[in-house]
């Protein structure tokens, strides 16, 4: 198996966006790696995990790109699979945004204005590291964060 790298583009108060990303540069946190390889096997390692490194396995395991609450339980809420590029540059705007502008944005995304949508995002990644992003040529938003190959990731049966 491998996890694909996971980034948070935008966080509210209580809600966040993040995103499966086809971007080698960007770093797979080893605890989220695990939790999200385990998760395929059935063991809840997500659970165990705390803060925005949940929000990157759920979206390892989903793919695509999620809206996840974020007070309380750690728990996504919406993925959207999206055909827009996200362009990830050294610096950017970093912004507060409110739930309600979250919620405005993906009301877009979710009806298909992708690229509309994610312009309100626009700014500086939150986590796990700090990079410039807005919509435009670049990494595509992966549909599944895991890859598995079937050949080598599922154990094989001992009878004949």
């Amino acid at each position: 198996m491998r996890v694909r790298p996971s980034i948070v583009l935008a966080k509210g108060e209580c809600l966040s966006v993040s995103a499966s990303l086809d971007d080698d540069r960007l770093p797979v946190l080893e605890e989220v790696e695990k939790a999200a390889v385990a998760a395929f096997s059935g063991d809840e390692g997500i659970e165990r995990l705390e803060g925005l490194k949940r929000v990157l396995a759920y979206n390892a395991v989903y793919g695509g790109l999620l809206l996840s609450y974020i007070c309380g339980p750690i728990v996504p809420i919406s993925r959207a699979h999206i055909d827009a590029t996200i362009e990830l540059t050294e610096k950017g705007e970093e912004r507060g945004l409110s739930d309600g502008e979250i919620l405005r944005a993906w009301a877009f995304i979710y009806a298909g204005e992708e690229e509309r949508g994610l312009s309100l995002l626009e700014g500086m990644t939150v986590f796990p590291v700090k990079l410039g992003w807005r919509v435009g040529k670049g990494a595509q938003v992966l549909p599944v964060g895991v890859e598995v190959n079937l050949s080598e990731d599922l154990p094989r049966s001992s009878s004949p």
